[in-house]
């Protein structure tokens, strides 16, 4: 079908470059007219369609396709991913999408031994304290002009493997995410981890917006050390579990593409709002055999520059506890804390995630 109307032709030679020439021409559609009422609907049932014309054992090309060259539609900025495709499908239609990536997965020679890196961005990609409201985040151990911490993006290219690529799993709403992107921070951030990358955005409701806001506002009111585990749990669901929540499901639609991940995802966030509560529950998640559907987590510790340790919102006895109770749930060569990536490197190569080689390279 060509791309801008409903109209048979002939199939193309190469399926997959047909599939590419469909999301770009919607990346640049003009606003549709009253004669076309779902406009989405219409994009993605041609999408299904191409990407059965691609080859099974090409599947998951055309799935990385559409999730790593972050299309942005001009008119919206909606993101033209999968996960787009699949809230326009019929669930109909959506139940063959995963089945063919499932059928893919069954088919692959061998199974990888890379990993898929999921990682929340504020205070654990680059830092997010710097702002004057202190929304995305609390850390300042570095400039603010840094575009990622040190270590940071090494890890992630020894964790993915050769012709892998990272997936940010942020709070940001998706309006935020676009402006990012595609300003110079963005650019500079692709030439840091990519050249390709998927996104994973927050919340787009204004309501869900302006609850999150209100909730991480409220939350930097507090500034004396936690140092009860139970008490600061409460605070931290009260104020964060939505953030946390919505990871959460986002992040179980997103693995319902990658079938052959199964077992191998890893996440990484930050002490600082939510990601703690969503690596609990992410840990809990189990694929279709009953395994575990992560490998691990990984949370970094977000302070002040200027705080010393008994200064720290989250207290030294608070984070022991925290580790211990989440790895008495989870197991001890699944969840990690940190301080720097160099910190992480060591603590994955003792628990066997990473050789010695990859820890020096990072």
């Amino acid at each position: 079908y060509k791309a801008t109307e409903n109209t048979p032709v002939a199939c193309p030679d190469d399926p997959l470059a047909a599939l590419r020439r469909h999301m770009r021409a919607e990346q640049r559609a003009p606003q549709p007219g009253a004669a076309n009422a779902d406009p989405d609907r219409h994009y993605a049932s041609i999408w299904l369609l191409l990407f059965f014309r691609v080859p099974l054992d090409r599947a998951f090309e055309a799935r990385d396709e559409a999730n790593s060259t972050l299309l942005f539609r001009e008119r919206d900025g909606a993101l033209l991913d999968v996960q787009h495709v699949r809230r326009n499908l019929s669930p109909t239609d959506d139940a063959i999408l995963l089945r063919r990536l499932r059928e893919a997965a069954a088919n692959v020679a061998a199974p990888p031994t890379s990993f898929r890196v999921l990682s929340d961005l504020d205070d654990t990609m680059r830092p997010g304290g710097h702002g004057t409201l202190g929304v995305a985040g609390r850390d300042t151990t570095v400039g603010a002009d840094v575009v990622a911490y040190p270590g940071c993006a090494a890890l992630h290219r020894e964790l993915r493997g050769p012709g892998g690529y990272s997936t940010v799993l942020t709070a940001r709403p998706p309006i935020l995410i676009r402006a990012m992107v595609e300003g110079r921070r963005g650019e500079a951030l692709l030439r840091e981890f990519g050249p390709r990358m998927a996104l994973v955005p927050g919340a787009s409701a204004p309501s869900e917006i302006g609850r999150n806001l209100k909730n991480i506002l409220v939350a930097r009111l507090y500034r004396r050390p936690w140092t009860d585990i139970g008490k600061y749990e409460a605070h931290a669901r009260r104020r964060f579990g939505a953030l946390a929540d919505h990871k959460v499901r986002e992040f179980r639609a997103f693995a319902e593409t990658y079938p052959d991940a199964a077992g191998r995802f890893v996440f990484l966030g930050d002490d600082g709002q939510g990601d703690w509560l969503a690596a609990r529950s992410l840990l809990d998640l189990r694929d279709a055999t009953g395994a575990p559907l992560l490998a691990f987590c990984a949370i970094r510790h977000a302070r002040k520059s200027s705080h010393r340790a008994d200064q720290d919102l989250l207290s030294p006895e608070l984070l022991a506890a925290w580790l211990e109770a989440t790895r008495t749930r989870a197991g001890d060569r699944r969840f990690f804390l940190f301080d720097t990536y160099h910190d992480l490197s060591a603590q994955l190569h003792a628990a066997a995630w990473l050789s010695i080689d990859a820890k020096n390279r990072v």
